[in-house]
């Protein structure tokens, strides 16, 4: 697997022509008490091959239990730094799973942020591989990204606030899949490429285009980090906008397919679009957002009740179940939010739950809520309500408040119906009935 993100990332990063520099990219990475160094030291090694040295950071901040980006992560409060240009990667990342380990509870929601970071001729690049070990309500929540590839094709997207385009991607999932000695894994690979190359009768075809908008920049990352004004759409745009956003799926899922085989993992999703992306990606519904945020962030935010969210939450290849669904906000600054959507799909025993003929889709329900935090007037809570009988699907959505309500249901409801190929009867604030 190392082997397959390293020429995963590489080719991300040819494909941008970008070269990885002065750049914080956020990823995922379970916490179990231990850090995983072979995961690790593989994330480092495209970034390592670019740089003069590499050490370890670790921050913590078990107080405020509050992200923030920092320009010297070794001059920040509750950092460690370990290793250097002396030192061997795998020795400091073990010096830094010690010092975690031996002074921090891994089970109790704090957030521990770990940072390669690689010097350059004085600048210092911020990869972080690891984040955050999450508690809800007292129950554990683990956001996993297992396979690098999607991590480096991140960095590549992130780099240039765009997308590595589908064809090189899908040339290279089709060379490793024979590489590959999983059959089902073979199979995903197959199917995903046919769904690039617009084989999937989902129909996105006919969804319009995102209209170009005004995009401001946010805080010290105004390179990285964007948000789009709402302020200037009116109604008929923020609906096109909501709807036309369903037409762009980040292709590092082709990737993720070939990293993790049959087992799903979720896995972060660039919310970004091009219409280059969208002629080579039909056919695939990947990240619901708010219609106002365009942003994969780097830093993590705190919700009220909840400990740690990120906005880069998770969606899955098809064709995997969707059985979960939460909100997450999208933060603009440390006193005002902007609501962003996102969907995860998961399964607690996807050994039993695949696309098939409908006599053999098993039946299963699954309701969850999940809460949209905003800035003033922005709050609302959203209910997900999805059933999977036989060869139908039923999905109902009803927001008790928010301003965005209509727009964003329209989108999910939308996602849902095409994305499960089945008829969705959906819901929204009012009574409003419609069919995806």
């Amino acid at each position: 697997m190392n082997q397959l993100a390293r020429l995963a990332g590489d080719a991300a990063l040819r494909e941008m022509g970008m070269p990885l520099r002065s750049r914080t990219v956020p990823s995922h990475l379970k916490l179990t008490g231990t850090l995983d160094l072979e995961i690790l030291e593989a994330a480092a090694a495209v970034v390592q091959s670019r740089h003069q040295a590499l050490r370890v950071a670790v921050e913590y901040d078990p107080e405020q239990d509050t992200g923030r980006m920092v320009d010297q992560v070794s001059m920040a409060p509750n950092c460690r730094v370990f290793g250097g240009p002396d030192v061997a990667l795998g020795d400091a990342l073990a010096q830094a799973n010690e010092w975690l380990t031996t002074y921090f509870e891994p089970t109790s929601g704090n957030m521990w942020r770990l940072a390669l970071v690689a010097d350059d001729r004085g600048s210092e690049t911020h990869l972080f591989v690891g984040v955050d070990h999450l508690v809800c309500d007292g129950a554990s929540i683990d956001i996993v990204v297992r396979d690098l590839a999607n991590a480096y094709t991140s960095i590549a997207a992130n780099r240039a606030l765009s997308l590595p385009t589908a064809p090189s991607l899908l040339t290279f999932a089709e060379t490793e899949s024979r590489r590959l000695a999983s059959k089902e894994t073979s199979e995903d690979i197959s199917r995903l490429a046919g769904l690039l190359a617009g084989a999937s009768p989902s129909g996105f075809a006919d969804l319009p285009l995102l209209e170009p908008l005004t995009v401001h920049p946010v805080g010290r990352t105004a390179g990285f980090r964007w948000i789009i004004d709402a302020s200037e759409l009116d109604a008929r745009r923020k609906a096109r906008l909501a709807t036309g956003s369903l037409a762009y799926f980040c292709s590092e899922t082709l990737l993720t397919a070939a990293s993790v085989a049959s087992t799903f993992r979720p896995l972060s999703v660039i919310n970004y679009s091009s219409n280059r992306l969208r002629r080579e990606s039909r056919g695939l519904v990947g990240w619901l957002a708010s219609p106002f945020a365009f942003a994969q962030r780097d830093d993590a935010f705190t919700i009220p009740g909840w400990h740690r969210w990120y906005n880069t939450v998770a969606l899955a290849s098809l064709p995997l179940p969707l059985v979960r669904a939460r909100l997450a906000p999208h933060e603009a600054d440390a006193r005002a939010m902007r609501p962003s959507l996102a969907i995860v799909l998961d399964s607690p025993s996807f050994e039993s739950l695949e696309f098939g003929p409908a006599s053999a889709r098993p039946e299963f329900h699954l309701a969850e809520q999940a809460k949209l935090w905003g800035g003033p007037g922005q709050r609302g809570r959203i209910l997900l309500n999805v059933q999977l009988i036989g060869p139908e699907a039923q999905v109902e959505l009803a927001f008790e408040e928010g301003r965005f309500a209509h727009a964003i249901t329209d989108a999910m409801a939308c996602a849902l119906g095409r994305e499960l190929g089945r008829r969705a009867e959906y819901f929204v604030a009012g009574g409003e009935h419609a069919h995806g």
